[in-house]
C-alpha cells in the first residue's frame, strides 16, 4: 500500500471501508476497498491463497458497466483491493431525487445488468451480493443512463477471507436476498437474477414491502411470495411487470433459467414505446454526475413501501403512491368565515376599549 496515496473515505459498508487514493507513480485515481468489522479491527479477516486466485480471476474480467479490478493483496492492516473509481451516484441516492424509475430507465437497468451476468456467468462466477448500493448512475455516452456495478462478487471475496458466518451474511443486504441464500444455500445464476429483480421492484416502485423486516419475519413473508410489481405500478408495461415478477419468484425454478433466457424474454417487451430513452433526458441535464464520490452515507437503508391508496373517486385501479415530501396547501378562506372573524375581532377591541 505504501505505492497509493489514501485521499479520503469515500463510505463504509457492511464489511469495511472505501476510501479514493492515487497511484502515486502513475497518477491514476483509484478505489480501495479495505476490510474490517464495526469497530474498525481487521482481525476477523486473513487473506489466503484463495483470496489471491479470486482476486486474479477477477482481473480477468472487463466489461463496460463493471467496475474493474485491478489488483488485490494484503500487508500490514489486512487485504485490501484496488478497483477502478466509480464517480456519480449509486441507485439509493438516485431515489432521493427522482422517487421511482421511469419504464425506459427500468429498462436500461435491467439490460445492462444482464450483460454484465452474461458474461461473469460463463465464467463461474456468481455475484451473490448484489444491492442498490453497489450500483453507480452514470449518463451514457450514447443515449440515456449507463448503470455500473462496482464489485464482482464481493460475497465470494469475503468468503475467502472468513469463516464468520454472520460476516458473510453481512456482505448484502437480506432484503435483496433470495430465500435460498437466506437459508444458507448456495448461491446461482437465479439467484442473482432474483436480486437484480428486487432492485427493479425497489426502483420502479419506488420502495420496497419489505424493506424493515427482519430475517426471519422476511422468510415468513416470503412464502406467499412478492406482491406483483403491477399493484405499484399499473402504469407500466404489463408484460415488464410479468417478467420483473418471475426475476422475485421465491422458487429457484419458476425464475428464467439464465441471464440469456430472462435477457431473450426481456427483449421481446423493449419495444413498447415507453421505453424509448428521451432524446435529451433531464435526469442527466440536471445532474452532475461528474463529482467523485465522497462521505457517503453508511449502510443506506432500504426505503419501505407505504399502503396502496385508491382515489376518491371509487375507481378500483390503485394509484402510484408519491410520498415525496410537499407542503400542506390550505384552501382559500370562505366570505363567511371572513366576516365572522372581522366580527370577533371587533368584538375583542371593544371590550378592551371598555375596561381600559
Amino acid at each position: 500500500m505504501d505505492s497509493f496515496d489514501i485521499i479520503h473515505l469515500i463510505g463504509k459498508g457492511r464489511t469495511g471501508g472505501v476510501y479514493q487514493a492515487a497511484d502515486i507513480s502513475t497518477g491514476q485515481i483509484v478505489a480501495i476497498r479495505r476490510f474490517y468489522d464495526d469497530d474498525g479491527s481487521t482481525k476477523g479477516f486473513c487473506s489466503d491463497s484463495r483470496f489471491l486466485h479470486v482476486i486474479e480471476e477477477r482481473c480477468k474480467i472487463d466489461h463496460p458497466n463493471l467496475a474493474k479490478i485491478i489488483h488485490g493483496d494484503s500487508d500490514e492492516d489486512g487485504p485490501y483491493l484496488v478497483a477502478e473509481l466509480i464517480a456519480g451516484d449509486d441507485l439509493h441516492a438516485f431515489l432521493d431525487t427522482h422517487y421511482y424509475m421511469e419504464p425506459w430507465q427500468g429498462m436500461q437497468l435491467a439490460k445492462q445488468i444482464l450483460s454484465v451476468f452474461m458474461l461473469i456467468h460463463e465464467t463461474g462466477i456468481i455475484h451473490g451480493s448484489l444491492g442498490p448500493s453497489s450500483i453507480i448512475v452514470q449518463p451514457n455516452q450514447e443515449s440515456g443512463l449507463r448503470y455500473v456495478i462496482l464489485d464482482t462478487g464481493l460475497s465470494e471475496i469475503v468468503s475467502t477471507l472468513t469463516d464468520d458466518p454472520e460476516m458473510l451474511e453481512r456482505s448484502a443486504n437480506i432484503v435483496m436476498q433470495p430465500p435460498e441464500l437466506l437459508l444458507q444455500q448456495p448461491a446461482t445464476a437465479q439467484s442473482d437474477l432474483y436480486m437484480l429483480g428486487q432492485i427493479l421492484y425497489y426502483m420502479l416502485a419506488g420502495a420496497h414491502p419489505f424493506a424493515e423486516l427482519s430475517k426471519r419475519r422476511l422468510l415468513l413473508a416470503l412464502e406467499d411470495g412478492m406482491p406483483s410489481l403491477s399493484e405499484r405500478r399499473p402504469d407500466l408495461n404489463p408484460e415488464f411487470t410479468h417478467w420483473v415478477d418471475q426475476l422475485v419468484q421465491t422458487d429457484p425454478s419458476k425464475r428464467p433459467e439464465s441471464a440469456a433466457h430472462a435477457n431473450s424474454l426481456l427483449t421481446s417487451i423493449a419495444t413498447d414505446p415507453s421505453f424509448t430513452i428521451p432524446s435529451v433526458s433531464s435526469d442527466v441535464a440536471e445532474h452532475d454526475f461528474s463529482a467523485a464520490p465522497a462521505n457517503k452515507t453508511p449502510i443506506r437503508a432500504i426505503r419501505p413501501l407505504p399502503p396502496i391508496t385508491k382515489p376518491e373517486d371509487s375507481t378500483d385501479e390503485p394509484t402510484i403512491v408519491d410520498n415525496r415530501n410537499t407542503q400542506t396547501k390550505h384552501s382559500p378562506s370562505s366570505p363567511t368565515t371572513l366576516i365572522l372573524g372581522g366580527l370577533v375581532l371587533l368584538s375583542i377591541a371593544s371590550i378592551s376599549l371598555f375596561f381600559f
